[in-house]
């Protein structure tokens, strides 16, 4: 999951109906860097962290604790519906 978050914000997508998501995960990732972001994704996904609280300790905004559990969830999202067709 995490590997696909970072192909898409290096690589997004044109003339995707989410390419919004790609460009403000690139933009995250540029603020940020990697580790910080997959680890706000392993507590959002795995830890079940609220989006928030997944950013304490990081010297993160939570508006982009906001940002990158919500496209981390869009794009789980897209795999499994890819994986049941």
């Amino acid at each position: 999951m995490i590997e696909l978050v970072l192909e898409r914000a290096q690589n997004p997508r044109e003339e995707h109906q989410d390419a919004h998501l790609d460009e403000a995960m690139a933009a995250v990732f540029d603020r940020y860097g990697e580790k910080p972001v997959r680890t706000v994704i392993h507590r959002v996904l795995v830890e079940h962290y609220p989006f928030r609280t997944a950013t304490v300790d990081l010297e993160m905004r939570n508006i982009d604790g906001i940002r990158i559990g919500t496209t981390a969830g869009w794009f789980l999202e897209e795999l499994n519906v890819d994986q049941d067709c």
